[in-house]
């Protein structure tokens, strides 16, 4: 009979701030769904990056940066860095990790990955993904990954999967860990101190950002559809993370760790439907006759929110000390 190895992994769905910490909080959830409030925690920055568009112009581009190397030392141990001179070897490599019942995480280009995914045959992307069982009699594997709609499980043929291996330029090929069991995580508890310090590193790092354009372009890079999907993608991200931060004040009212809150959720929320206002803009902004122009008025309304965040964490800091 053919061998079917498969291990079930919850896929974390509530938002998506990037690939790996969906990876890590579906992981979490997986050992115990207690650790959901995980993902809540305001462990993140922003930080500015510049790129040239087909016009030579240099765009500011702003992304959430998430900070969870420690999370993952505290999820996954025994970390094997694995890379593949013969990527035949690699199929039997990877089924025989499986089978000890590892963590298998892939370095894969995204052009050739999940055909649903926005980056298939129009961008290439590295990252890691995991890879949680195979059907030898279906010659497929199973993976984690996320498509245009959710995170969740898909069933690749075992030579596309080698394809998107083989073109992958991350330092590794794969990454092997052993999941940490639920006696192992300490009962995860929100220390106010912690989230009172990552809330002045937040409104530190967005200050800069209440005095610049992003994604602004010539017009000939807006007609030409130039970054489009990854542009509104960075702003997908930050109104997730908005959610996140409204879920977080959530968590901390319901249990009663700082009862005067309730404002500063209120502003969350219109934060958070703010962005989403900006992102179904900016996703249109490129078909109108004015792109710059409307690309400039939507560049305001992004410091406007940036300066709302800013004050909502001062606030914040002011509430809990």
């Amino acid at each position: 009979m053919s061998e079917v190895v498969r291990r079930e992994i919850k896929p974390f769905n509530e938002f998506w701030i990037n690939c790996e910490s969906t990876m890590l909080h579906s992981l979490l959830i997986t050992l115990d769904e207690k650790y959901r409030a995980m993902a809540y925690v305001n462990n993140y920055t922003y930080e500015v990056l510049h790129f040239p568009a087909p016009s030579k112009k240099w765009v500011n581009e702003v992304r959430v940066k998430p900070e969870i190397m420690d999370m993952f030392q505290v999820v996954l141990k025994n970390k094997r860095e694995v890379r593949w001179k013969n990527y035949d070897k690699a199929v039997e490599d990877i089924k025989n990790f499986l089978r000890q019942e590892k963590i298998v995480m892939v370095g894969v280009d995204l052009f050739y990955w999940i055909p649903l995914n926005m980056c298939y045959h129009k961008h290439h992307v590295d990252h890691y993904a995991i890879i949680n069982g195979f059907d030898e009699n279906n010659n497929i594997f199973f993976v984690m990954d996320t498509d245009n709609v959710k995170y969740r499980e898909f069933k690749l043929p075992v030579e596309d999967v080698i394809e998107a291996i083989a073109h992958c330029d991350l330092v590794y090929d794969a990454l092997i860990y052993d999941l940490c069991e639920k006696k192992e995580i300490e009962p995860y508890m929100f220390d106010m101190k912690e989230l009172i310090w990552r809330a002045k590193r937040i409104y530190k790092s967005l200050r800069p950002l209440c005095r610049k354009y992003f994604w602004l372009m010539e017009e000939k890079d807006y007609k030409e559809g130039f970054y489009r999907d990854i542009c509104v993608m960075y702003i997908v991200q930050i109104n997730c993370r908005m959610k996140a931060n409204r879920l977080l004040l959530e968590y901390l009212i319901e249990k009663e760790m700082i009862t005067d809150l309730m404002t500063l959720q209120e502003d969350c929320y219109r934060l958070e439907m703010n962005w989403v206002t900006i992102k179904n803009k900016v996703s249109k902004a490129y078909f109108v006759e004015n792109s710059v122009e409307e690309m400039m008025t939507l560049g305001e309304q992004m410091m406007e929110q940036f300066e709302g965040e800013r004050k909502m964490w001062k606030k914040f800091v002011r509430l809990c000390k």
